[in-house]
């Protein structure tokens, strides 16, 4: 490996927390611990809830792949007794208590039982590490924004893999706090009779900043919370969450009352000296075949535009809405797209992983491509730069990764992910099953929790910031896909994953195509 392993590890580290990283390097999945949570909440609620006897199968299932197999989980022993655990019922007391106890185990000191992996410094382990260390954290509590910061703080200073490793686990001890953040509005719906605890008046919200040595700002009252989390941004998060429910209540409880509950654009967070952007961050989810293709402004009416322009309806919420907007209509966009007749919901989740899985190699490798001759002079870069089409350049730059004749790529990021498709043109099959099967449980974790939103009393899951966190950007590159067969070949999506599925079981066989264009029309 060209990239020493510690500037590898911290590399996709910096990919998996930064907001700003494009889906085909993002990290997709949750960790083994919080599969095991997964599991633990769906047994304790299936005997309240009929609905979650099938998600406590699936979700048994799905983990069993994962943690079972997961070094950081713990020795093989503790992994055996998991998977017999995974493999009962998990209908009693005491099969739940006894799972909960090994996931207690497996908790204390996961990350340090993935020394011995990154000791051994192969790329395939380094890359799973990263993925696992990446996973753990976020699904710990941690904020993006404070994991980037944290990555910058340690990130130069660190020499070797132990080094960043130790990082992390001193990070990951650390224990969650109490925040207390003021929300101030500059609009609320009239003077209620009966303030709730925590609401303030405008007067005590200007006592409150001028106390703190914050500047006034217009308001007419706001609240006070505390708020328990890993980091004040984490903290900011609760609070938008919690703004959001708010002003639903509003629009719904007060409409038609010229009314509205308009918040500031900040959130104070006693002792710190700077406020913090309450702005619901927009996530990760594109659908470039829709200006590229000129359909943002399409009127065609047909059957297949119809089925376009309904699933792109549904998808919206999943931009920005709250969260369980953004679930049911993130499900629905597939399911609309996707789903087989008479084949059930879980037709939609393999099919999107079959199409997702074939367009990845093309994705990285075209990326690379425009890296590549935008930082570099030789005869590669030029025939990328006058290539005729996306298609060209993504060949010529996997030609020359799999000869190794390219050069260094300018940013580590890019030559950890030339290294990842050295991986995967040495042995196109096997790479490209393991990412599908990554894509499908992602996107059967998405099924799962609107489920649970839905059908269970509106139960929040520990794992619905998880699944909000991985599946966006792969459900926008779903559909981004369907939107593109459907514009440049009238191609039905269904017929679409007959041909990722074909192809992906022939990549790497005799007549099988080249992993450049496993999408393209034959």
């Amino acid at each position: 490996m060209t990239l020493p392993a510690h500037k590898y590890l911290r590399a996709r580290l910096t990919d998996f927390f930064d907001p700003a990283t494009s889906w085909e390097r993002s990290l997709w999945t949750v960790g083994s611990i919080q599969c095991l949570v997964e599991v633990l909440e769906a047994a304790r609620l299936t005997s309240a809830h009929g609905a979650a006897e099938r998600t406590l199968r699936e979700v048994r299932q799905s983990t069993r792949q994962v943690a079972c197999a997961d070094p950081g989980v713990g020795p093989s022993e503790r992994r055996t007794e998991i998977r017999k655990l995974l493999d009962s019922d998990l209908h009693s007391a005491s099969a739940i208590e006894q799972l909960g106890h090994v996931t207690r185990l497996a908790r204390r000191g996961y990350l340090e039982r993935w020394r011995p992996v990154l000791d051994e410094g192969a790329s395939e382990g380094l890359e799973r590490s990263a993925r696992s260390i990446g996973a753990h954290l976020l699904d710990s509590g941690y904020s993006s924004d404070h994991l980037m910061r944290w990555l910058r703080a340690v990130g130069d200073a660190v020499s070797s893999t132990n080094d960043l490793l130790d990082a992390s686990i001193e990070l990951s001890r650390k224990p969650s706090r109490e925040y207390e953040a003021l929300v101030a509005f500059s609009r609320i719906p009239g003077v209620p009779h009966r303030l709730a605890d925590g609401w303030m008046t405008a007067s005590a919200v200007s006592t409150w900043l001028a106390e703190r040595g914050h500047d006034p700002v217009r308001q007419v009252g706001g609240f006070c919370i505390p708020v328990r989390a890993r980091d004040p941004w984490a903290a900011v998060e609760r609070v938008g969450a919690l703004v959001g429910r708010l002003q639903a209540r509003v629009d719904i409880g007060l409409a038609g009352r010229n009314t509205s509950l308009t918040a500031s654009p900040q959130v104070w967070i006693d002792g710190k000296d700077k406020p913090y952007s309450l702005a619901p961050s927009r996530r990760p989810l594109e659908v470039h075949s829709l200006g590229r293709q000129d359909m943002v402004l399409s009127l065609r009416l047909d059957d297949q535009s119809d089925e376009v322009d309904f699933a792109l309806e549904l998808l919206a919420p999943l931009h920005a809405a709250t969260d369980p907007s953004a679930l049911a209509g993130g499900w629905a966009t597939l399911e609309s797209l996707y789903s087989e007749a008479g084949g059930g919901a879980h037709t939609a989740s393999i099919g999107a992983s079959k199409v997702v899985a074939a367009s990845w190699p093309r994705a990285e490798l075209t990326r690379l491509a425009y890296a590549y001759a935008g930082s570099q002079s030789d005869e590669l870069a030029r025939c990328i730069s006058n290539a005729p089409a996306n298609r060209t350049r993504a060949e010529l730059m996997a030609n020359a990764i799999a000869t190794d004749l390219a050069g260094e790529f300018a940013s580590e990021s890019d030559r950890c992910a030339a290294e990842r498709l050295r991986q995967l043109l040495q042995d196109p099959n096997a790479v490209l099953s393991r990412v599908s099967d990554h894509l499908e449980r992602s996107f059967q974790r998405l099924y799962r929790q609107r489920n649970l939103l839905m059908h269970t009393g509106g139960v929040r899951s520990s794992s619905l910031a998880a699944t909000l966190r991985t599946t966006p950007s792969l459900v926008g590159e779903a559909v981004d896909r369907a939107v593109h067969a459907h514009s440049s070949e009238s191609l039905s999506t269904s017929a679409l994953v007959a041909r990722a599925r074909h192809e992906l079981a022939m990549v790497g066989k005799t007549g099988g195509r080249h992993v450049s264009h496993l999408l393209e029309r034959p």
